[in-house]
């Protein structure tokens, strides 16, 4: 008698292997579509027409939005208001999404208005980009979407001017012309080097904004700035405050060029995972025109007392002990400095960079192009610096650049070559059953063999 067990076998095998194809055709499709992310739809047949619309800043309490439409069949009856922060660089998208119902009196031509308050929790800094768009209704039924509007918040306590070279802007105010290019000239100087050290030239405007003292500094950036503070960066806004009362005071060759290397930074597209806060900290402090006396004294002081922070103290935020915090800026700074004087400008771009990829931590990338991990690099750092070594002697060796790299490259070549084979097994598999299908029950193109005399065979037994 002839056993069916093993073509339906080897039919499953065959469909499911069809599926799998078939959902990760489905799955690559589902993926592209949700990618595109749509923009709010216009009805082309819709009666509404919208006349106006405008935003008026009462920094730092508040911004009115305003819009009038009108109706050419029906009155309008209903209008939304839809308000959102636009990210910029790797941060992309959007944030804070909010709607709000306006109350509308019907009538053909109506006007509306809403005010967003930004005090408290709500308080948003200057330079941040907002998007918003309204939604219409009338009685009819017909709902109309306008189209997207953009504006900036604006600090509009001041009357403000600005220069601008290439995508830098600077802004200031109650000073003359000479005073915001002397500060625009300094700050093209830094940029320049800032982009030299970390091989990055910056594709995106960066704004910065001089405020005359630390009052209307902290009317700007919040109320919760420290009285120490004297600039700020917003990264994911391209942007960042300063307080210069003068050409000549510190901050321009301290403040401006630490918060500038901030912005620089963060133009990399820095993907990488676990991006320690001494590193970044330890950069911006690196490009400082300036560093004070006090700064280089914390740092030797632990050095004497043989108390230097912990890297895995200072990876996340610093500590909240002001003394603390200042030592953990000296030794960012010291760290980064020994880092750029050991490895040299060039394998360190090439470090920064490898960091744009998702898919790598810190310390794999910092592996990769420097040749050791965080827990050697502090370590040696430490020992040319005649503190105890943070790794016993059995700790291993830091890996070699070279070893990594062709390692790395050959994981790559042969994960591709699996990749490749494995394909072509299942296709072989595909077509050898496929093979000895039609070996086994002729041409018949049918998934089930054709009946045969052999099958009705009378196999009872004998008597």
């Amino acid at each position: 008698m002839f056993s069916r067990g093993m073509p339906f076998m080897r039919r499953r095998l065959i469909h499911i292997f069809r599926l799998i194809v078939l959902a990760i055709c489905f799955i690559a499709l589902f993926s592209a579509t949700l990618m595109v992310s749509p923009e709010p739809a216009h009805a082309s047949s819709s009666p509404i027409t919208v006349t106006s619309h405008a935003q008026v800043m009462h920094f730092p309490d508040s911004v009115d939005f305003h819009m009038t439409a009108t109706d050419s069949s029906s009155t309008i009856t209903s209008a939304i208001l839809y308000i959102s922060i636009q990210l910029g660089g790797i941060y992309g998208g959007s944030i804070g999404g909010e709607q709000h119902t306006v109350t509308v009196t019907p009538a053909k031509t109506a006007s509306f208005s809403y005010s967003e308050d930004l005090t408290g929790s709500s308080f948003v800094r200057p330079g941040t980009p907002i998007n918003y768009y309204w939604v219409i209704q009338d009685s009819a039924n017909h709902t109309y979407t306008d189209a997207t509007q953009n504006f900036i918040i604006t600090d509009s306590r001041f009357a403000w001017q600005h220069l601008t070279h290439g995508l830098l802007q600077v802004n200031w105010y109650n000073q003359p012309q000479s005073f915001g290019q002397t500060i625009l000239d300094h700050a093209v100087s830094s940029l320049s080097r800032i982009s030299s050290n970390l091989g990055v030239t910056p594709y995106s405007p960066i704004n910065l904004w001089i405020y005359a003292d630390h009052a209307d500094f902290t009317g700007a950036i919040g109320p919760y700035a420290p009285e120490w503070e004297g600039g700020e960066a917003n990264p994911e806004f391209s942007n960042a405050f300063f307080v210069i009362a003068d050409p000549t005071d510190t901050a321009v060759i301290r403040d401006m060029p630490h918060e500038m290397t901030h912005l620089v930074f963060a133009q990399l597209e820095v993907h990488a995972l676990d991006v320690p806060q001494w590193f970044n900290e330890g950069l911006a402090v690196y490009n400082q025109e300036f560093h004070e006396p006090a700064m280089q004294q914390s740092f030797q002081q632990a050095l004497d007392t043989q108390s230097l922070l912990r890297l895995d103290i200072i990876a996340g935020p610093f500590p909240a002990d002001p003394n603390q915090a200042y030592l953990a800026y000296a030794e960012s700074w010291n760290l980064v400095a020994y880092m750029y004087h050991t490895f040299g400008q060039e394998k360190m771009i090439a470090f920064l960079k490898a960091m744009s990829s998702p898919l790598i931590s810190f310390d794999d990338a910092m592996k990769q192009t420097l040749g050791v991990d965080v827990a050697h690099l502090e370590n040696q750092w430490r020992v040319s610096l005649h503190q105890p070594p943070t790794l016993g002697t059995n700790s291993g060796s830091p890996v070699n650049t070279s070893t990594l790299s062709s390692t790395a490259t050959t994981l790559n070549v042969v994960s591709i070559i699996l990749v490749f084979a494995a394909i072509v097994v299942i296709l072989l598999v595909v077509v050898t059953m496929r093979r000895r299908k039609r070996q086994m029950f002729g041409t018949n193109g049918d998934d089930m063999p054709a009946p045969t005399s052999a099958q009705h065979e009378d196999v009872s037994p004998k008597s």
